[in-house]
């Protein structure tokens, strides 16, 4: 949805917080925050009622966190987003959050304009997982993707194990699309019967089985 407004629901329990958070997200024209939250009760709440691409949340209690990320994904598989925003750089912080289903992260650490530009790469499913902690979430997800006896890649075709690689060593729909000379729209769907096809939630535990597989090695 490249050129699109991004509507964004903040889901944060302390009130000064999240306001700040609302400020500088609205910064950005592209951005635009049409609701807040102090719980999961009343970002679902929200949610079933307006329409919403992504869900920034901070929320404190990891119990509530999971349920919130687990019941977006189950009601509305596709239509919103989920962004975890942390000020730790440990993965298993994260680990739980992103396995059930959330698309990324944001550090506290990072500069606002950064946030930006994780939000717009989530929603527009292009996000590229570098950091540290990144890695680690994805080293964690291939150890348990391992532990799977089933090859699930046996399902592929030809064309989805070439597109498979291609993002699995860092490229981005828009560039998977220009090196094969189809649309990003096109990939965009390819990447979905993949992830069908190989059971996996999102982008993250997608490189995680792409990774476990082999598939940054051309075949």
């Amino acid at each position: 949805m490249e050129n699109e407004v991004i509507t964004i629901l903040v889901v944060e329990p302390d009130l000064l917080v999240r306001k700040g958070l609302i400020s500088i997200l609205n910064l950005s024209e592209d951005l635009q925050v049409v609701g807040e939250a102090s719980n999961a009760r009343e970002a679902l709440d929200f949610i079933r009622k307006n329409e919403v691409h992504v869900v920034v949340t901070e929320l404190w209690n990891k119990d509530e966190k999971n349920s919130l990320v687990a019941s977006i994904g189950k009601e509305f598989p596709g239509k919103t987003k989920i962004v975890v925003l942390t000020a730790s750089q440990e993965a298993k912080h994260l680990f739980d959050a992103m396995r059930l289903g959330a698309q990324g992260y944001l550090l506290k650490s990072l500069d606002p304009h950064i946030w930006v530009e994780v939000i717009r790469s989530v929603v527009n499913e292009n996000e590229s997982l570098a950091s540290p902690v990144a890695c680690d979430i994805l080293r964690q997800f291939a150890e348990q993707l391992g532990r799977e006896s089933n090859d699930k890649t046996n399902s592929l075709s030809l064309r989805e194990k070439e597109i498979l690689h291609l993002v699995a060593v860092g490229n981005t729909n828009q560039e998977v699309a220009v090196q094969l000379n189809i649309s990003p729209n096109t990939v965009k769907n390819h990447i979905k019967r993949i992830s069908d096809k190989v059971q996996v939630a999102n982008r993250a535990q997608l490189l995680a089985f792409a990774i476990r597989h082999g598939f940054t090695i051309k075949r």
